[in-house]
């Protein structure tokens, strides 16, 4: 597997754009995964498929039968079992030495999968995989060390997740100092850029949110 991944996910697809890769129809260098319906859309915009996992319960026949006479490599997963596919995906790329990942299709009309997936961003961050959650209004990651942020032309929200997230934010219209952001506060929702943004964390960890909108 190389150390590149980009992810297909069963949600809405879209931004692929923000990372420059559209206009590479061949995803050169970088590992493309789909997980269950993500096959849909990976076929749908010929797009080569390195990997599928999933208990592919949503995958059209037309897919499946695609997938079955293809080389693709196919992870299948009984329906009932104890990980979401998309943690399958990302346990399969930590397993395999990936060391980045794009996550696309991980956001939609299931709030439950939706907060999952946003979750695991730390989860397998603190593994040691760099991932990035994309569609067309967001840019989501976990961060627990200092970070800078080129100025971009969007809304920088933060999010604790845990009690204890102290820091300081500059570069910022409304910048903090020795800050510690309670978990369940919307004071950080919603900031705008003034210049490069820095964070520097003295304490806990936090899910940065770039919004378009």
């Amino acid at each position: 597997m190389k150390s590149k991944a980009v992810i297909f996910a069963g949600g809405t697809i879209s931004g692929l754009e923000y990372i420059s890769l559209l206009n590479d129809v061949k995803f050169e260098n970088i590992s493309i995964i789909c997980v269950d319906k993500g096959v849909n859309y990976a076929l749908e915009n010929n797009i080569n498929i390195d990997i599928a996992i999933g208990d592919f319960d949503s995958v059209s026949k037309k897919s499946i039968d695609y997938l079955k006479n293809s080389d693709i490599k196919i992870l299948n997963f009984n329906k009932d079992k104890d990980m979401t596919d998309m943690e399958l995906a990302l346990d399969f790329c930590f397993k395999n030495n990936c060391k980045e990942v794009y996550l696309f299709g991980a956001t939609g009309t299931r709030y439950d999968h939706s907060i999952s997936n946003i979750n695991l961003l730390k989860t397998y961050s603190l593994k040691g995989l760099k991932i990035s959650i994309i569609d067309e209004n967001n840019y989501i990651f976990y961060i627990n060390e200092s970070t800078v942020i080129k100025k971009l032309d969007r809304k920088i929200s933060i999010l604790p997740t845990n009690e204890k997230c102290v820091f300081n934010l500059y570069g910022t219209k409304w910048e903090l100092v020795n800050h510690n952001l309670k978990f369940g506060s919307s004071l950080t929702i919603s900031n705008e850029f003034y210049n490069d943004v820095n964070i520097e964390i003295l304490n806990g960890d936090m899910f940065v949110i770039l919004s378009k909108d």
